[in-house]
């Protein structure tokens, strides 16, 4: 079968009704403690020349979890916050700097089993660093954190799914394709990650890959792909109250702000900023005014509205039953209701380098909700205590960033069966494409959206990665309000 914007489209609407799409931000990670498996500290020693630590890592589930055991590269620093002590043994993690040998092992741990662990540190503790570059500077470290990536599902098989999957769409997957081809570094690692598995998965020169996968044994070698595998959760423990020292990356400590990374010139300031310019809660309306500004040197593209068949605001309360949502976004999980007119369109709006636009809100008291992706878990009539307003904004060229990857969509053919989950994780880029259409329809919809400062964006359901948010909290008010909660399952899910 041929796939068509109009399969695509089906399958998307399918997948709605399955499962909930989970957020993906190259740099988030989930924290899991409750479920999957457990990390408990079992041992802390602290003497005049060595800081021992040990643990114990439980598979709680039924199935087979995979733990990540490569003891050589833990990142070893101090937090931003100059006082919390990081060792970390993850993988799916960006690094600028890494060469082609770099291995991540992952082993596996069968159900109701357990992993024993130490490391031996000499004092004062000296960074060491494979993924992390900042770190603070403080003569001891107060508290101490312990992060392990593993994965809680079938790796093997994930990645059989993965490689069976880029095969039937006729990816360019043959052993002399380009893994190093950095002209594809934006558009296709971030919606076509599957392609680069695969290719991985081919090439001779990783045959370790390969053969670990296909053994059936319970390690696997994984070359580093750029977070191109994604899925790896995190076991975190922390101890606090305690006195590590820490060996000096030669600053004077008495000069430096605490609260800032030692390599400061490598962080950012705000690329786009919201400030409150007017808040007033009448006797019949609540009333809000900001102002939004581009602080860089290029285009940024602000969500302007989105829109079903209500106002282009989303507005309802939120989970912790005080918190008034006021959202204006288009990447936010999809709901468990469908849409009576169909998923929303996002409008968005170009702002020039050191534009600013203003907008204000006025809703009448008491406020009643308009529901777009939040599901309801009730109907309540109460006082908010806290407003919290969200604009989501691309910080790149959006309409050019749609372009490129339905420009690269259009590239596969083939076909493919019932790999739904595979599909929104590692090929959503062809998601996006069944989404908004072809080349052509995009086009057609936005004729001219850089002389226009405007683009329109249906709902993908998430597979339009990239947005940001622009965020305003309220506390401390009292805002009459009547209409729907958020359930506190899609809340977590955010």
């Amino acid at each position: 079968m041929k796939i068509s914007s109009r399969t695509l489209i089906f399958l998307i609407i399918y997948v709605f009704l399955i499962k909930c799409v989970q957020a993906e931000d190259a740099n988030d990670v989930e924290i899991n403690q409750d479920s999957a498996a457990t990390i408990e500290l079992t041992k802390l020693d602290v003497n005049d020349t060595t800081l021992e630590l040990a643990w114990k890592i439980v598979n709680n589930t039924d199935h087979d979890v995979w733990i990540c055991d490569v003891s050589s590269f833990y990142d070893v620093y101090l937090d931003p916050d100059a006082k919390t002590l990081i060792l970390r043994r993850r993988f799916n993690l960006p690094c600028k700097y890494v060469t082609k040998g770099f291995i991540g092992r992952y082993v596996r741990l069968r159900s109701g089993q357990e992993k024993i662990e130490s490391i031996f540190l000499d004092l004062p503790i000296k960074r060491s660093f494979v993924f992390q570059s900042l770190s603070a500077n403080a003569e001891l470290a107060t508290r101490l954190a312990l992060e392990i990536g593993f994965y809680d599902e079938d790796l093997p098989g994930s990645i059989f799914e993965i490689v069976d999957l880029a095969e039937e769409l006729n990816c360019d997957i043959e052993p002399n394709s380009p893994i190093w081809d950095y002209t594809d570094t934006d558009i296709c690692r971030r919606f076509f990650a599957g392609v680069f598995v695969a290719r991985f998965f081919y090439l001779e020169s990783f045959v370790y890959f390969r053969d670990s996968v296909t053994s059936g044994g319970d390690e696997i070698l994984i070359p580093y792909m750029w977070q191109n595998l994604n899925g790896e959760q995190v076991l975190r423990a922390e101890i606090d109250c305690v006195s590590i020292p820490i060996k000096s990356i030669n600053l004077p400590l008495e000069n430096q702000d605490v609260n800032e990374p030692a390599d400061s010139q490598d962080v950012e300031e705000s690329a786009v900023s919201m400030e409150l310019t007017h808040f007033e809660i009448t006797d019949a309306n609540l009333e809000l005014a900001w102002k939004i500004k581009n602080n860089t040197d290029h285009d940024v593209w602000v969500c302007d509205s989105v829109k079903v068949d209500r106002p282009k605001y989303e507005v309802f309360l939120n989970a912790d039953l005080r918190t008034l949502q006021i959202r204006r976004r288009l990447d936010v999980p999809p709901p468990s209701h469908t849409w009576r007119y169909g998923p929303p369109t996002g409008r968005y709006v170009r702002l020039l380098p050191g534009e600013d636009m203003t907008e204000s809100l006025v809703r009448d008291l008491p406020v009643e909700s308009t529901i777009l992706y939040a599901s309801r878990s009730a109907e309540v009539t109460t006082n908010a205590a806290c407003i919290a307003l969200e604009i989501g904004y691309y910080d790149e060229d959006l309409p050019a960033l749609v372009r490129s990857i339905i420009q690269e969509a259009e590239k596969f053919s083939g076909t493919f069966n019932a790999h739904f989950t595979i599909m929104n994780d590692y090929f959503r880029g062809l998601v996006v494409k069944g989404t908004l259409g072809s080349l052509e329809d995009f086009d057609s919809f936005n004729k001219d959206p850089y002389n226009d400062g405007k683009v329109w964006i249906r709902y993908s359901s998430q597979a339009l990665t990239g947005e940001k948010v622009l965020k305003i909290n309220i506390d401390g008010v009292s805002i009459p309000y009547e209409g729907g909660v958020q359930s506190a399952s899609q809340a977590g899910n955010e």
